[in-house]
């Protein structure tokens, strides 16, 4: 689905379409306090200059729509609202007041409210091109696609230079996988505003779902002529370069960024997934902790930290990274999976490790991976019925699974069910020879 669209269109932003022209680079920065009380300060000169202009102009439409865009600047919607409904007093029929009200509800996630403005916005001018966009836009809020592309379109006929329409109706066409007619809207977009390349990034993200490297580096090569120290861009550009299997150049790209900005997160978690693809599992270890310095509530990167060490036993740590993956992200299904399989593999905390199996299959019920985690937990509590109750289920999901089968055999032996064991047991050997629990599994079946 595509990114969420920003919803304060022309009012707020200056003259900068909803969804567009964002800056890409942009990080959280901590402020210095003098900075934050210079900036306060600015702020309230704002809102009392704006206030003024009210005062001195009580009839003035325009007095009071900047005031609800300075207060809506500053925080502090209340009193926006309060003076877009001070200003539909002196002027019934003022239309911008209508349209942004319906905004701000939009923000509130008042859709029906929102709508109801849209509405009476329209009874004013039924050929306003925004009310349709903002309409379009609650309609792809409300996941209603076809109509959100109609208001969109019919906003595009009314004002065909409407920036913002294009950009969310090729949104809208992606979410209905129409891509080329994405493309399309993109395109329009790009020759409207040739220096904005925030829908070159839209088109780049399409190009590598379609396997289609070649366009997508020609677009980051546009992309770069725009914004040359842009560093989500030479970041961008290796995780392309990736995808096509070339690892070598995009480790070049990576590390280009980080030239550019040595604290972008991102360029060390590829620079991770890189050396990972290449199997050098400690420079991987190493560029996934420095992104985590960077930025340490980046909860793919834990969760990806903790595969490594998996696979390299290091199984303390991997815990470590799984738990502060789920405690990052309660709602996480594989890693609470990956980490129930571990503790309970390892013998750590069966009780943890049964909570968290149970919640990774009610998070993600029906999958057999995690249906064979719970079944294995339950083994490992000694709750040998259970066990073959989940492990059933996962092998009618995903037949002759190796570890199913395992699983499933071990725990039929537990409940006296030997003829049942042995079968799944011979059909583990059988599909892989070199199963690492072989001898184990040679014994029971000739005792």
């Amino acid at each position: 689905m595509f990114v969420k669209l920003i919803l304060i269109l022309l009012f707020l932003v200056s003259q900068a379409p909803a969804g567009c022209g964002k800056d890409v680079t942009a990080m959280p920065q901590t402020k210095a306090r003098g900075e934050t009380v210079q900036a306060k300060a600015v702020q309230a000169k704002a809102i009392e200059k704006a206030q003024k202009e009210v005062k001195q102009q009580p009839q003035s439409p325009e007095a009071y729509i900047k005031l609800s865009r300075t207060y809506l600047r500053n925080n502090m919607p209340e009193k926006a609202r309060t003076t877009l409904e001070d200003l539909l007093k002196i002027k019934p029929d003022y239309i911008d007041a209508w349209i942004l009200l319906a905004q701000m509800d939009m923000l509130k996630k008042d859709y029906d409210s929102a709508k109801e403005k849209c509405q009476k916005a329209l009874k004013i001018n039924p050929d306003n091109a925004i009310v349709h966009g903002v309409l379009g836009n609650i309609c792809i809020e409300l996941g209603d696609l076809k109509k959100a592309e109609t208001y969109l379109q019919r906003a595009i006929e009314i004002d065909p230079s409407f920036t913002t329409a294009h950009y969310n109706l090729a949104g809208v066409y992606y979410g209905q996988k129409e891509k080329d007619k994405a493309i399309e809207e993109y395109n329009e977009v790009i020759r409207l505003e040739p220096k904005n390349i925030e829908p070159r990034i839209k088109k780049v993200g399409i190009y590598v779902e379609n396997i289609d490297y070649n366009k997508a580096i020609e677009e980051l090569n546009a992309c770069l002529a725009i914004e040359s120290t842009n560093v989500a861009l030479y970041d961008l550009m290796g995780v392309v370069l990736s995808r096509r299997g070339e690892i070598e150049k995009a480790v070049e790209w990576f590390l280009k960024s980080l030239k550019i900005n040595p604290k972008y997160p991102l360029a060390y978690e590829h620079l991770g997934d890189a050396y990972v693809s290449q199997k050098d599992h400690q420079m991987a270890i190493k560029y996934y902790q420095e992104a985590l310095k960077m930025e340490p509530r980046l909860v793919g990167v834990h969760y990806k930290l903790g595969t490594v060490f998996e696979s390299q036993k290091m199984y303390d740590k991997a815990i470590e990274s799984y738990r502060m993956a789920v405690s990052l992200n309660p709602k996480f299904a594989v890693a609470y999976n990956n980490l129930a399989y571990l503790l309970a593999d390892q013998e750590k905390d069966l009780k943890d490790a049964l909570k968290f199996a149970q919640k990774a299959n009610e998070l993600a019920p029906d999958k057999p991976e995690i249906l064979d985690t719970l079944g294995w937990v339950y083994y490992h509590n000694k709750r040998y019925q259970d066990a073959v109750g989940s492990l059933e289920k996962a092998d009618k999901l995903s037949p002759n699974n190796l570890f199913i089968l395992y699983h499933l055999g071990m725990s039929y032996e537990r409940i006296g069910k030997k003829d049942e064991a042995k079968k799944a047991l011979k059909e583990v050997i059988k599909i892989f020879p070199g199963f690492e629990k072989k001898q184990e599994i040679l014994k029971m079946l000739n005792d």
